[in-house]
């Protein structure tokens, strides 16, 4: 369940309760962020509390794009403010509020470090990005394991750079599931995610590639306003063949240039952004 977002520039626990007796934890996109474990150092001044999740694991060879925990006591906790500056405007990391004590939390989320959608094939996944623990977490899309509460997760924190905004959600709680009997996760709902994901991820790149008359063309120079145009047009270059970025900014390209000389040649001319 969502609630109403709230602008990026307010506080990320604004609308929520810290947990008496459970946990918070800021969770940390190791693939984002160069040299983490430096940067949550400099972050603290090196007084926090943080783990590396791939620590002792089979994926601990590849830790320097590991997810990391950083367990907060308190809102104004040193590595809070930095993430906040440098962070979460790129989607660095996000949230996690938990009624329940760090194991249990810190247990669920290596549940999430890797799936099988293929059998003993495991597939790492980008669980520390927000917009894949939006519908990971946020969506309950795998739940926790049997041996854990449905609750491990009471609430997800996320910062959307497309909107600016902080989004909040509260997973859906599972019934309790007899231990050993986990329910596989829907792998058609997961592929979908992961689609959407990867398209959001390629559309956020050609944005930071589009020059400013471009942006115009979209609607406006603020991603915001732009972005739906942006995702339409994407979508449909990949429906004629354009799938890779360099295709898709080529057709976007085209696609700009033919509406620009429409407008040259015939003033009263119907084009695509006029459509929109």
């Amino acid at each position: 369940m969502k609630d109403e977002p709230w602008p990026l520039s307010e506080s990320p626990f604004a609308q929520v309760t810290w947990p008496a007796n459970g946990c918070v934890a800021l969770v940390l996109d190791g693939a984002s962020i160069p040299n983490i474990d430096q940067s949550i150092y400099e972050w603290s001044g090196g007084i926090v509390e943080a783990e590396c999740l791939y620590a002792s694991t089979r994926w601990e060879p590849v830790s320097e794009f590991a997810p990391w925990l950083v367990w907060l006591d308190r809102e104004d906790n040193p590595a809070v403010k930095p993430f906040l500056e440098e962070g979460a405007g790129k989607e660095w990391g996000y949230f996690l509020l938990s009624g329940h004590p760090p194991a249990v939390l810190r247990e669920y989320l290596h549940q999430l470090l890797a799936i099988e959608r293929v059998p003993d094939s495991p597939e790492l996944l980008r669980i520390a990005h927000p917009e894949l623990a939006r519908s990971i977490i946020g969506e309950q899309q795998i739940s926790p394991a049997p041996q854990l509460p449905s609750d491990v997760v009471q609430n997800v924190i996320s910062p959307d750079c497309v909107d600016e905004t902080w989004v909040i959600q509260a997973p859906p709680h599972r019934p309790n599931q007899i231990p050993d009997q986990a329910a596989s996760p829907d792998a058609q709902r997961l592929d979908a995610t992961f689609s959407a994901f990867n398209r959001r991820k390629d559309n956020l790149s050609l944005w930071d590639q589009l020059d400013p008359p471009m942006r115009e063309w979209l609607g406006g120079q603020h991603r915001s306003v732009a972005f739906p145009a942006l995702a339409r047009l994407a979508g449909e270059a990949e429906q004629q063949g354009h799938r890779n970025p360099r295709d898709k900014l080529r057709f976007l390209a085209a696609r700009y240039h033919n509406d620009d000389q429409a407008r040259i040649d015939t003033p009263n001319a119907h084009t695509f952004m006029d459509e929109q």
